[in-house]
């Protein structure tokens, strides 16, 4: 793949070869070597005989065989990504209708990678977004990965799949997300809450999870910034849901959002020691918190 910014091409990806981590961090030029030279034509490049072509990696060659390669370019609409190169271990010439193929293999490879980039962009930008909330309350800032911290932790200790562990890792950092909506006036308030600032706080679960809603990514684990302020016994918000109704990735953040907001400082008090937020999650067992999470939590501190 293309390097913008030392316009340079990184290998991403190799299949069937046997690299060293050292051959995989070996960058080539546009316009030396092979692939160079597709990315700078953004044509294909055929090489019958590897041994008299600017194959960049003759050690490599003559290590596994390589005879003959095709490399085409990799475009996104009209920018060029990279390059895919195919190998042969016997001396072959590429057919025009071989390279067709590659090319349009290629073509839908430049498309995810594109949908890729510009996903990774998307998250980033939400994280940074994230980022910009918690300066809003210098309180609460590296809140969202303390709470994602804790979650990981207890998702593990309660043996969750690997996936639904990836879902706390993704969302934990954008639970408050929807806090961008609360004036900073309330976030930072010293004393207690009127009734009406604490519902319109209280919107920002809702507030999060239709800023959210439309990655599809982020659908499967919406519930964690939705429901993380739900009780098991029905007191919580935004949805009143009680017991096994909230959502089971919901009920492991919220143990965590709870004990990382009990032993932070806040504005308008100072953090608990741990030994009174463990005490505290104990003590809330079966009304705020599920109970088996709960005793989990407490085993894991």
């Amino acid at each position: 793949l293309l390097n913008t910014a030392t316009g340079m091409l990184e290998l991403a990806a190799a299949a069937g070869l046997v690299l060293t981590p050292e051959q995989m961090r070996v960058p080539v030029r546009v316009g030396e070597g092979c692939s160079g030279r597709a990315v700078e034509t953004q044509k294909p490049f055929p090489v019958f005989d590897i041994k008299k072509s600017p194959f960049p990696f003759p050690d490599l060659a003559r290590e596994q065989g390589l005879r003959s390669l095709l490399s085409v370019p990799i475009i996104a609409r009209t920018r060029v990504l990279g390059a895919l190169t195919v190998y042969s271990k016997r001396p072959h010439k590429y057919a025009d209708r071989e390279g067709r193929v590659l090319a349009a293999i290629a073509s839908q490879a430049g498309i995810a990678i594109e949908n890729a980039n510009l996903h990774h962009d998307s998250i980033n930008s939400l994280l940074a977004m994230a980022k910009a909330i918690e300066a809003k309350d210098p309180y609460t800032q590296g809140h969202s990965e303390r709470v994602t911290a804790y979650a990981v932790v207890l998702g593990d200790a309660l043996g969750l799949p690997p996936r639904e562990v990836t879902l706390l890792r993704q969302l934990g950092p954008l639970h408050d997300v929807g806090k961008i909506a609360v004036p900073e006036s309330i976030l930072r308030k010293p004393g207690k809450l009127t009734p009406e600032e604490f519902r319109e706080i209280a919107q920002h679960p809702l507030i999060g999870a239709d800023i959210l809603g439309p990655i599809r990514l982020f659908r499967e684990g919406l519930a964690i910034v939705r429901n993380h302020h739900e009780r098991v016994d029905g007191n919580g918000y935004p949805d009143r849901l009680s017991g096994d109704r909230i959502p089971y990735l919901a009920r492991v953040a919220a143990v965590a959002d709870a004990f990382d907001a009990m032993t932070s400082d806040r504005s308008y008090r100072k953090g608990m020691p741990w030994t009174e937020a463990v005490d505290e999650i104990v003590r809330c067992s079966g009304a705020q918190f599920d109970a088996d999470m709960a005793r989990c939590f407490v085993e894991v501190v």
